[in-house]
């Protein structure tokens, strides 16, 4: 026997009333390497530093002790790649990042942080 069930989903417009960004490409070893200093990723070698950063969590992006600075009431903290980014550019790009639980970050630009840093 098969069931099959059918789930309707109300439609319907919406309008974002502030900026909505979603990461488009992926930050790179190399971007990654010039906030942090370090290359968390495991799949290393030629050309190692055009591939995608991977194995980082949300800790590493937001940090785990030390001073803070809050946006949109989520604490970032000196250690994290966010404030690292912000202390070197003087710019906030939390809008400008996204990250998937399986330890990838996005970024809006593929040039994000070589425009800033670079």
């Amino acid at each position: 026997m098969i069931t099959i069930i059918i789930i309707t989903i109300p439609t319907g417009n919406v309008t974002l009333t502030k900026d909505f960004y979603i990461g488009m490409y992926p930050v790179t070893q190399a971007q990654w390497h010039m906030v942090m200093g370090t290359n968390p990723s495991s799949f290393k070698g030629f050309g190692e530093f055009n591939r995608p950063v991977e194995m980082v969590s949300w800790t590493d992006i937001v940090g785990d002790s030390g001073g803070t600075m809050e946006i949109n009431g989520i604490p970032y903290r000196e250690n994290g790649f966010i404030f690292k980014l912000y202390e070197a550019t003087g710019k906030i790009f939390y809008e400008r990042l996204s990250w998937h639980s399986r330890g990838d970050l996005y970024a809006v630009t593929q040039d994000f942080i070589y425009k800033w840093i670079g």
